[in-house]
């Protein structure tokens, strides 16, 4: 029987305004590539225009899932979570992740199949970044909470 164990937490509120893809909250692990690990992160959206917000992910600097929409187009405050599950990084098996991300305010979700940006890197995993974008500058997207956990055994 495994363990879930915690590998690092972040509590320190990121942000960003940016229309192309930026780093938010980050945190500094040494953990195999061939660990199953499971990300979670809270995620807000503030109002200012008709537009939504993206989230994605990277591993030791590289984008492995490029930021997508995780809220509606509206002009309203968007609420949720994002967790990706990433899989053993075993010979052939280099995109093994599924997430998903959702907007409790909104009731938009999306799901996330597999690390289409590039491959998780082999070895040791150093860190581990959100990344977002918003479709117009005068929204703002947070993420805080940042959790990383590794299944054992």
């Amino acid at each position: 029987l495994g363990l879930l164990i915690s590998a690092a937490s972040n509590d320190v509120e990121a942000s960003t305004t940016s229309t192309t893809a930026a780093n938010l909250s980050s945190v500094t692990v040494s953990i195999p590539t061939t660990s199953l690990l499971l990300v979670v992160a809270g995620l807000s959206k503030s109002t200012g225009a008709a537009n939504n917000a993206s989230i994605g992910l990277a591993i030791n600097g590289t984008e492995v899932k490029a930021p997508q929409a995780w809220t509606s187009s509206a002009n309203a405050s968007a609420r949720g979570l994002v967790w990706f599950l990433i899989g053993p990084n075993l010979a052939s098996y280099e995109r093994s992740m599924v997430g998903s991300a959702f907007s409790g305010t909104s009731g938009t979700s999306t799901g996330f199949m597999g690390a289409e940006a590039a491959d998780i890197p082999v070895g040791t995993i150093t860190s581990i970044t959100l990344r977002g974008l918003v479709g117009d500058a005068l929204i703002t997207l947070r993420t805080n909470g940042l959790r990383v956990y590794e299944f054992t055994g």
